[in-house]
């Protein structure tokens, strides 16, 4: 299935692939979204857990590595330092409360049961990158390769989008 997402004043350089998602998800399976990062009285701590909430009470993280499309793989990150201090399981696969992550690769979206990605995460041995970020933090992450993906995702494909 293929969603035209031509872009729009709604679109902002905060969160574009997230609305992205948002609309692929709501049209897909018939739902509207009735939580995300933007809704009153959210707290802070809160929007780490998962990016929105639809009306079936499923909930989604949405990811988006401008690198994947050269590497081939997925960043899913799981530990964080802050500005120097120890790494701690704070982010990313090690902290989500999502049901599926939605990984964008090039013009197609990957949703994806997050337990899957955390049973892939188990019974491989990937490699691990890290990356820092504009705070002076350091993520950790995994690079899981597209291809091991696919075989358990649904697949949606974008156009419209640059």
């Amino acid at each position: 299935m293929t969603f035209d997402v031509q872009k729009t004043q709604e679109y902002d350089n905060a969160k574009p692939y997230e609305l992205i998602a948002q609309r692929i998800i709501m049209h897909a399976n018939n739902v509207q979204v009735i939580e995300d990062d933007d809704t009153p009285g959210r707290p802070d701590y809160q929007k780490s857990w998962f990016d929105f909430r639809t009306s079936d009470q499923i909930t989604y993280e949405v990811k988006q590595d401008s690198r994947s499309i050269n590497t081939g793989n997925f960043f899913i990150a799981g530990m964080q330092s802050f500005k120097n201090e120890t790494y701690k399981a704070y982010c990313g696969i090690c902290k989500t409360k999502a049901d599926y992550y939605m990984l964008l690769f090039g013009n197609e979206f990957y949703k994806i049961d997050t337990d899957i990605i955390i049973d892939l995460l188990l019974t491989n041995t990937y490699k691990v990158a890290r990356y820092g970020n504009k705070r002076g933090d350091t993520i950790y992450g995994i690079l899981l390769p597209v291809a091991h993906v696919k075989p358990f995702a649904e697949v949606y494909s974008i156009s419209g989008f640059e």
